[in-house]
This record gives C-alpha cells, sequence and structure tokens, in this order.
C-alpha cells in the first residue's frame, strides 16, 4: 500500500506552527491547530485537506489523546470530591444540557442530535482549567478544588451520555430515550464505568506488589512498557466498542489504570511522558487540523443567529446552573458565579466527540462547525474570566486559601538529611521522596519511604510525586542553586501552600523561603 506522505508533513507542519502561534498568544495551542485546519483547509484557502494516511493517524490521535487524559485524572479524586463538588458537577452539566436540548428540538432537531447537542454543551475543558489555575497559582484553593473536582465529574457523565446517544440509534421523541433500547445502553455505560472503577480503585491497587515488582523490571525496557500501555488502550477500547460504546472511552479508562499506585511512580511517569508526547506532540495536533478541515463556513451561512443563540444558552446555563447548585450546597453567590465562568470553557474534549458524532452521522457539517467555534470562543474567554473573578474575590475576601488540598509532602533529595527530615515530616500524611541519584531513592524505600527516581526540574516527575495534592515541599538537595530552583518550579508551576528548602550544611531543619 503506497502513503502518501507530503500532505502528512504539511499537516503536521500547519499543527506545529499554529500550536506554537497560539501558545505565544497566551491561548492552548489546540485552538492554533484547529485554526490552522480551518484556514489552511477547505473553508478558506484550500491548500490542505484530508488524505487516507492523515485520517488514520487522526482516528488513532482520538485514542491516544483519551488515554492520555485517563492518564492525567486521578480516580482517587472522585472518592475525595466533596457534596459542593457534586452539586457544582451537577448544576454544570444539566444547567447548559437542559437549555441547549430545548434549543434544538425548538430548531427541529432529531432527539438524537439534541440530545448530543446537550451533551456537547455540557462538557467543561479540564485541562484548559488546570494549566489556568497553575498560572494563577491557585491549585491550593477552594475554588480550585470545586473547578477540578466539578469539570472531572462533569466529564466522566459526558462520556457516560455520549455512549447511551451514539449506542441507542435513531430516536424520534423523547418519550423514546426511556425505551429499554436506549435504557440497555446507558446501564452499559454506567456498568462500564462501575466495572473500571472497581477494577481500577480496587482490584489493581490491592495486587500492586507484583504488579510494581514487574513494573521495575518494564522500566529498564521502555518500548516494551510503552507497547503494553497502548496495547491495554487498544483492549479495553476494544472491549468498549464490543458492548455499543465509543472506542474512546475505553482508551479513557484504559489511562485510570495507569496510575503509580499500580505500576509505580517511576514508570507510571516514565509511561506519562511517552504517551504525552505521542499525543500532544504527534497524533493529537493531525486530529485538531482534520477537525478544522470539517468547519463549514457556508454550511453557516444564515445561521449565525442560532450559533449566538448556542453559545448564549450554553453560557447562562453553565454559570447559572454551577452558580445556584454551589449556593445550594452552601457557598456564596459571587464564588459560584466565578466558578461557572471558569467552567464554562469546552476545549479540546468537546471537540473529539463532535468529531466522533460528525463521522457517526448524528450531526451535519453546519453543527460541527457551530461546536468548534463555539468550543474555540468559550475556551479563550476562561483565562480572562477567571482572572477577573479571582480578583474579584480576593476584593470581597471570598477567595478561600485554604481548600481541601492534600496534606502530603513532597521531598526533593533523598540524601541522610532528607531522609532524616522524612521520617520526621511523614508522620501521618502521605510523603514521596525525589532524587536523581538511583542509590539514594534504594536507600529511602528500603528504609521503608516511597522514593522516585528523577529530575525535579522536570514538572512531569513532580506531578508523578504527587505535588497536585501535596500542601508542601521540601528542597532537601545538597546544591542551593538547585534547591531555588526547585522552589520557584514549585511555586509557579504548582502553586504549592507550602515551599521550604533546607540550609546545605545545617540540615535538618527547613527553613522557609516563599509560598
Amino acid at each position: 500500500m503506497h502513503l502518501d506522505l507530503l500532505p502528512l508533513l504539511a499537516v503536521l507542519a500547519a499543527a506545529v506552527a499554529g500550536g506554537r502561534l497560539a501558545a505565544r498568544l497566551g491561548a492552548p495551542p489546540v485552538l492554533g491547530e484547529l485554526l490552522a485546519g480551518i484556514v489552511l483547509g477547505p473553508a478558506v484557502l484550500g491548500l490542505l485537506g484530508p488524505s487516507p494516511a492523515v485520517g488514520v493517524l487522526a482516528d488513532l490521535g482520538v485514542l491516544v489523546l483519551m488515554l492520555y487524559i485517563g492518564m492525567s485524572v486521578d480516580p482517587q479524586e472522585l472518592r475525595r470530591v466533596s457534596w459542593s463538588g457534586t452539586a457544582v458537577a451537577l448544576g454544570g452539566f444539566l444547567g447548559p444540557a437542559g437549555l441547549c436540548l430545548a434549543l434544538a428540538l425548538a430548531w427541529g432537531e432529531t432527539v438524537t442530535t439534541a440530545a448530543f447537542l446537550a451533551i456537547a454543551a455540557g462538557v467543561t475543558a479540564l485541562a484548559v482549567n488546570a494549566r489556568i489555575l497553575v498560572d494563577l497559582s491557585l491549585m491550593g484553593t477552594r475554588l480550585a478544588h470545586l473547578i477540578m473536582a466539578g469539570a472531572l465529574v462533569t466529564d466522566v457523565l459526558c462520556l457516560v451520555g455520549l455512549s447511551a446517544v451514539m449506542g441507542a440509534g435513531p430516536v424520534s421523541t423523547l418519550a423514546e430515550l426511556a425505551r429499554p433500547p436506549v435504557l440497555k445502553v446507558l446501564l452499559l455505560a454506567v456498568g462500564f464505568f462501575g466495572l473500571a472503577g472497581v477494577v481500577g480503585l480496587g482490584l489493581l491497587p490491592r495486587v500492586g506488589g507484583p504488579l510494581r515488582a514487574a513494573a521495575g523490571r518494564l522500566s529498564e525496557q521502555p518500548a516494551l512498557g510503552t507497547t503494553l500501555a497502548l496495547g491495554l488502550a487498544l483492549v479495553v477500547a476494544a472491549g468498549a466498542e464490543a458492548i455499543g460504546l465509543h472506542g474512546m472511552v475505553g482508551a479513557f479508562v484504559a489511562g485510570t489504570f495507569l496510575r503509580h499506585e499500580v505500576l509505580g511512580r517511576d514508570l507510571a511517569a516514565q509511561l506519562r511522558g511517552v504517551v504525552h508526547d505521542l499525543a500532544i506532540g504527534f497524533l493529537a495536533p493531525i486530529f485538531f487540523v482534520t477537525a478544522g478541515f470539517a468547519v463549514s463556513f457556508e454550511a453557516l451561512q444564515g445561521d449565525l443567529g442560532q450559533l449566538a443563540a448556542l453559545i448564549g444558552l450554553a453560557t447562562v446555563g453553565k454559570v447559572l446552573g454551577t452558580g445556584l447548585a454551589l449556593v445550594a450546597a452552601g457557598g456564596s453567590w459571587r464564588e459560584g458565579l466565578v466558578l461557572g465562568a471558569a467552567m464554562n470553557g469546552r476545549g479540546a474534549v468537546e471537540i473529539v466527540i463532535a468529531g466522533v458524532a460528525l463521522e457517526a452521522g448524528v450531526i451535519d457539517a453546519r453543527l460541527f462547525s457551530m461546536l468548534v467555534i463555539f468550543a474555540m470562543l468559550t475556551t479563550v474567554l476562561v483565562p480572562v474570566s477567571l482572572r477577573v473573578g479571582v480578583a474579584w474575590l480576593r476584593r470581597h475576601g471570598e477567595l478561600d486559601p485554604h481548600g481541601v488540598s492534600g496534606n502530603g509532602v513532597v521531598i526533593v533529595g533523598a540524601g541522610p538529611a532528607a531522609l532524616e527530615l522524612a521520617r520526621e515530616l511523614g508522620r501521618g500524611r502521605t510523603l514521596c521522596l525525589v532524587d536523581s541519584s538511583e542509590d539514594h531513592c534504594a536507600e529511602a524505600r528500603a528504609a521503608g519511604l516511597e522514593a522516585l527516581h528523577g529530575d525535579a526540574l522536570d514538572p512531569a516527575v513532580l506531578e508523578a510525586a504527587g505535588i497536585r495534592s501535596a500542601r508542601t515541599l521540601v528542597a532537601a538537595t545538597t546544591s542551593a542553586a538547585l534547591n531555588q530552583q526547585v522552589l520557584e518550579l514549585a511555586l509557579q508551576e504548582f502553586g504549592v501552600l507550602e515551599a521550604w528548602a533546607v540550609p546545605v550544611e545545617d540540615a535538618p531543619l527547613p527553613q522557609r523561603v516563599g509560598a
């Protein structure tokens, strides 16, 4: 079989150029990749277009992207979601979904199409929100917890709803949504996620010892580990398709299995880095550029009013639904409005599920184009609205700096001073040491401590060590310069509440240098 590689090369070049330009302007790279596909594709200049090789890689990009998103989600967070987080998720999903369902039915769309539009309107851009919260040093606040918990639960609800809509077939009336075939698919979707939760949260951690031992050997064979991770994604995706769900749901679930509690921190961090590079650096940009190819301004002619109505109602539903839910759960109305505005961005997940629906014939090019523009506009507005909202909350003294973040500790360094500190600080708290020396890590493990081998200046390593759920970071290496760099990274990139440095010659008493 002959593959025409020039179109693939052109798509990759467009993705890189668009993504870098968007990043320079302070926007998510996915928006630049989409714009590159719209401008260079059939919608505007017509210089690029679909091809078989590009299409195959774009489809694979959806699966690998969802695998990475699943690897980035900690299922334990679902257990820790408070009543406020659950209320926010339900309000943020049901508010826009209900309004957009009514709007689509008023347009004369089929119930199946209207149900899909409702689900798409309920999505929240989890990854975009996480990045903005880090940029604003808000990850330890109550607001950040509510945003992340709400986005996580909302996106799981959307995947369950999408599975039901895709698997139920054409539905002509709302009453038919309660018919046995539809309920069967919905129950299968709920059961699939439930089984995944039992396996991922219950079974795998219980047999974690042998798995981590095997993982230790796999970490010395990174190519084999990557192959097994991708193979797991394909197996679970195939299982999802076998019961009538979409493969991307299975890939997402497979990603949640590949956690440090199961594989150990070293292999989990290693695999996450490889999958990140494969998804974000290669396959997903191809998908987003090709998604831009499917946008049609001709199909939108005369429908700008409908586009404005869709964006307006979805925004009102998200903000009011989230805000009212938080007030009902005991929060303030100001915090509720800021929370709703922050969760109004749809990001990459909406575009992915819109592409799946377009391919399945659930929506046409007109609605797909609406959803792409909808996702782009709402995502661009999130950084602005969150910055303004946070300043508003601060002025009124309603930005809770304590939130519900964990009480864990990350210590950079695993030398004698760091080990002594770990014994003191680790009492009653989760703790992980990070060191570039495997010998130091082995000594820490022999002492019964958790240690991760890696470069502490690599954000992915700190994430694998659990810094996002930690309250405190202690830099305890023998290099004052390295300690300072680690502290700056922890404060600026992750917004930890407490950051300390151990004096190089006077350990083990820590000295706080910023927070």
